[in-house]
């Protein structure tokens, strides 16, 4: 019970809402750069509900978020902080309380976003899953255990007996950050509280089939052409079950590639048989960025926090480097397979 575990915060987001007519400028939530599905889920859904109680919220993200997800009920009022940085300002110096999901420390929300929130006066809540929470909000909801934020979101509103107040906009948000961030139920801290949640969700009259079709079948040639160079380059560490994956600059280039093509391609390592980890590096203009997976107690957060300047979950974890992207494999390959060894 979250009540239990996080007092604190349960209180005050209680007496938020019980108190709502005090609120008196939009309440702002925001999410990661680079948001992904879970992020703009638990945002919006967020957003659906504050909105069914009367509470005016914004929602601003870093930067954009991928097309994949501009289907998503109120997505189109979304605030990208990069392409309206002034207005981006002005709700932040406005808002007198600010959500801050999916990401549990400033840093994460890029260099200058970073710097407005934090000299923010606005009372903070934090609501996210990942490991090491820093004390960067007042109220904290922060359990790793959980497989996505968009769950701890549901589960706050299921305590509180008010989640009917989601609606199918925002049950198909929360939906939405559920999926992307389990794998579609694989990933291993999914439980079955995952089921009992999404079964309410269900019963907010969602149509799971379309939300599927909007994320996993809206893909163009592009995609394809890229997963096609990614898989034909494939290395494969046998010994170790480890699945090395990447794309080169000029290859991202030549497909004109957009935000959101590459979403998930990491896990097309792990489909390997015999495969413990996956890492996929995807060289930008000046550094690469990695996603790593893993199965079992393989810990890959604590291999990017150590090597990769990143951090995550046991099993999914991302990180980055700033050597070229032929010396960042090798010494990936170096530094990877002692380490699966003695895990």
């Amino acid at each position: 019970m979250i009540n239990d575990q996080h007092p604190e915060f349960f209180k005050a987001f209680s007496e938020l809402i019980n108190q709502r007519q005090k609120i008196n400028t939009p309440i702002l939530i925001t999410a990661h750069q680079n948001p992904d599905g879970d992020a703009v889920g638990s945002a919006l859904g967020l957003h659906w509900y504050f909105k069914r109680l009367g509470i005016s919220s914004v929602v601003m993200m870093p930067n954009s978020y991928p097309k994949f997800l501009d289907w998503m009920p109120g997505s189109k009022d979304i605030v990208i902080y990069e392409n309206t940085p002034e207005k981006g300002k002005a709700a932040v110096e406005a808002a007198e309380y600010m959500f801050i999901l999916d990401y549990n420390d400033l840093s994460r929300a890029g260099n200058e976003l970073c710097d407005v929130i934090g000299r923010s006066k606005a009372v903070k809540f934090m609501i996210d899953h990942h490991v090491a929470p820093s004390n960067c909000a007042r109220y904290i909801y922060s359990d790793a255990k959980q497989p996505s934020t968009a769950q701890m979101v549901m589960l706050l509103l299921m305590e509180l007996n008010s989640h009917e107040l989601l609606g199918k906009d925002g049950a198909a948000c929360l939906f939405t950050g559920i999926i992307t961030d389990t794998g579609s139920f694989r990933f291993p801290l999914v439980t079955a509280e995952t089921f009992r949640i999404t079964a309410a969700l269900f019963d907010l009259g969602i149509d799971h089939s379309a939300i599927y079709a909007h994320v996993y079948d809206s893909y163009d040639e592009r995609r394809f052409r890229l997963l096609g160079y990614m898989l034909a380059q494939m290395e494969v560490l046998g010994d170790a079950g480890v699945s090395v994956l990447y794309l080169t600059k000029e290859q991202q280039q030549k497909e004109q590639m957009k935000k959101g093509d590459t979403e998930g391609f990491v896990n097309y390592g792990l489909n390997l048989k015999g495969a413990k980890v996956a890492a996929f590096f995807r060289e930008d203009e000046d550094f690469t960025r990695i996603s790593f997976r893993s199965k079992g107690q393989i810990d890959m957060n604590v291999f990017a926090r150590a090597h990769f300047n990143g951090g995550g979950h046991v099993n999914a974890a991302g990180g980055s480097s700033y050597d070229s992207l032929q010396d960042t494999l090798t010494r990936f390959k170096e530094l990877i397979v002692p380490y699966v060894q003695i895990a």
